[in-house]
């Protein structure tokens, strides 16, 4: 197996585009993509029948395209599988095909000779299940390759396409012109649609199945398993397959007119979009990771991305990094977030935030990369970053990080600073604290702990215990994310009452943060 080809995307992808433009990207020669799946790596995945290859489209219109081992087995529809590869069917191969995301094929044989295997989907049961045009079966593949077959109840049935419910199949039986309910325990019953309807296509809507009806021109729903509703299209538009949209709504290609429609989650008709290749046959379409709808074009050679209109909305706030410790002169790096499409690129802007109002935030001009190094106005304030997601249907809307605080640069001074309590200053707005035992007994041990809210202040810290001439001094004890501690056993030859304890923090040579020593007392029993 091994790459044939890296295409890269007709056009600039970073551009701002408008609701319905397409734009095509050719596969290679004699592809006649069928089927069409978005990966767990979000790119999209072709099966290309003609070529005897799976291709690997990035959201950016690279190609990789991967020959199938079994030559002339024509694959022709593809699904994302719950073991994170891609499944696709070999409609003369009489295969069941796996392909990692890194292009590594595995295949596996369907017991019926000639079955014919057309639509694949995963199932709610961890598994993978296919239908067998010829062979008339409903089958279901596990991760380790076991092919079950069922046999439909109609002779000659020709399932087609197949969707997921909640908790069983659907499919659809093109000459019978019936819809199957299929049970994981592998019992079948059959819903009967209008003679001559031919359904082809069939998707989860949101919970709801709804499938195409090639030759009658219709979408329908099934309804609870027994019934179904259908809604009139154009004469002549041959729907061919459904698919969920990126805003819950639904799209289907329409071969006959070689055109891709956008409808309403209840079915209501809302936009027609023309494909630019005249008679280019469009069949499988899915939503890509960006948010876009990608087409296969059966016979334009080619597959086809259709700008749906989703703009990228924001699923993980940015983040800035290091939290804490900042004072002027350091450089403070955002992280982008999270987002429900993959955006094209990213724009930042960092803000200046009053502590005593923490809304009051303003723009700090020239502060618009990832990273930011802080200003002397930025001392004793608040910043944050907002960050902006584009992608070719335009851009998000600001998403702001939390807001980090800046303390005033202070020039360390070789003395230690001592305090009259278990809290002293260290500079740059930073304190250390010594949290002690209010008292402890002779024989056992309690843990001496010092804190710092500087959590990038590195360092010693050393402890003494002092009652009268009793001393007892540790040093040397290094301070990990902000904090370390100690824990002392109290000798039974240690004087009751009072003891003076004495914590002294050392920062490491060359920081901004000062010597401090801090004080309590506990009362040893």
């Amino acid at each position: 197996m091994c790459a044939l080809a890296v295409v890269p995307l007709i056009g600039p992808s970073s551009a701002q585009a408008a609701v319905g433009d397409v734009t095509e990207i050719a596969l290679l020669g004699g592809s006649s993509p069928s089927g069409i799946a978005a990966g767990p790596d979000g790119n999209i995945w072709v099966a290309a029948g003609a070529s005897n290859t799976i291709a690997r489209v990035s959201p950016s219109g690279s190609i990789a395209s991967f020959n199938i081992p079994t030559l002339g087995s024509a694959p022709y529809d593809i699904a994302a599988g719950p073991d994170g590869a891609m499944w696709f069917t070999e409609r003369q191969g009489n295969r069941i095909g796996r392909i990692t995301v890194d292009g590594v094929i595995t295949e596996f044989n369907i017991p019926t000779p000639l079955a014919q295997p057309y639509g694949i989907a995963a199932g709610p049961d961890g598994a993978m299940w296919f239908t067998e045009r010829q062979g008339n079966r409903i089958g279901r593949i596990t991760m380790a390759g076991v092919v079950t077959e069922y046999p439909l109840p109609t002779p000659g049935a020709h399932p087609v396409g197949i969707a997921a419910g909640s908790d069983r199949m659907y499919v659809t039986e093109y000459t019978a012109n019936k819809i199957a309910v299929v049970q994981m325990s592998g019992a079948i019953s059959e819903i009967s649609l209008a003679a001559g309807s031919l359904p082809v296509g069939i998707g989860n809507i949101g919970g709801s199945i709804w499938y195409t009806t090639f030759q009658s021109s219709r979408i329908g729903r099934v309804i609870n398993d027994v019934a179904v509703a259908e809604i009139s299209l154009a004469a002549g538009s041959q729907p061919f397959d459904v698919t969920p949209g990126p805003s819950g709504n639904m799209w289907v290609t329409l071969f006959g007119t070689n055109r891709v429609a956008q409808l309403s989650a209840g079915g209501s008709l809302e936009s027609v979009y023309q494909l630019p290749t005249s008679l280019s046959r469009p069949t499988a379409l899915v939503t890509g990771s960006d948010g876009n709808i990608w087409v296969a074009q059966y016979a334009a050679e080619s597959i086809a991305r259709v700008v749906s209109g989703q703009i990228p909305l924001s699923t993980g706030a940015p983040s800035i990094t290091p939290s804490t410790g900042l004072v002027p002169g350091s450089v403070a790096t955002a992280t982008k977030g999270t987002w429900s499409t993959l955006p094209t690129s990213y724009s930042y802007q960092w803000q200046r935030c009053s502590v005593a109002d923490p809304v009051a935030c303003s723009d700090i001009a020239g502060a618009t990369l990832p990273a930011y190094t802080l200003a002397a106005a930025d001392a004793l304030t608040r910043i944050r970053v907002g960050v902006v997601a584009m992608s070719l249907s335009g851009p998000s809307a600001v998403a702001y990080s939390g807001l980090a605080s800046v303390g005033s640069l202070t020039t360390p001074s070789p003395g230690v600073i001592a305090a009259a309590g278990p809290v002293v200053s260290i500079g740059n707005g930073a304190q250390a604290e010594l949290i002690a035992p209010s008292s402890q007994r002779r024989g056992r041990r309690a843990t001496y702990r010092v804190d710092l809210t500087a959590l990038d202040a590195p360092g010693t810290v050393s402890i003494e215990f002092r009652k009268g001439s009793r001393v007892k001094k540790v040093s040397g004890l290094l301070v990990v994310n902000g904090e370390t501690s100690y824990r002392w056993k109290v000798p039974q030859s240690w004087p009751r009452g009072w003891t003076t304890v004495t914590a002294t923090y050392l920062p490491t040579p060359g920081v901004s943060y000062l010597a401090g020593a801090m004080t309590d007392r506990v009362r040893i029993r």
